[in-house]
């Protein structure tokens, strides 16, 4: 079976889905203009809670090739409100997708970045 070129738009689709299925509520957090997604806090593209108790997890989604993930979590760690939000009790992370995975890689960020 051949592996399908992955679009922009599939590691949005993919995170939206798993983490619905999860039973996490929430959805994108970025603003579209159309030519452009601009990033929630500039590094931030989703947003979902579940509880009881109340967790909140903040989610910036890519593929997982070229690097991909080593520079989203270089711009997330170099955002300083990230660590406010952690101090929160916000979980933040970094999923990488692959066409050929079922479930994404997913770093998380911690305060000690």
């Amino acid at each position: 079976m051949a592996v399908r070129r992955s679009s922009r738009k599939e590691p949005e689709r993919r995170t939206l889905e798993l983490l619905e299925a999860r039973g996490w509520i929430g959805d994108r957090a970025d603003e579209d203009t159309g030519r452009r997604a601009h990033d929630w806090l500039g590094v931030i593209d989703g947003i979902w809670f579940r509880g009881p108790p109340l967790e909140a997890l903040l989610v910036q989604y890519t593929s997982d090739n070229g690097g991909n993930v080593a520079k989203r979590v270089a711009k997330v760690t170099a955002e300083p409100r990230t660590y406010e939000l952690l101090a929160m009790g916000c979980r933040v992370e970094v999923w990488g997708w692959k066409p050929e995975r079922a479930e994404p890689r997913i770093v998380p960020i911690t305060l000690t970045e």
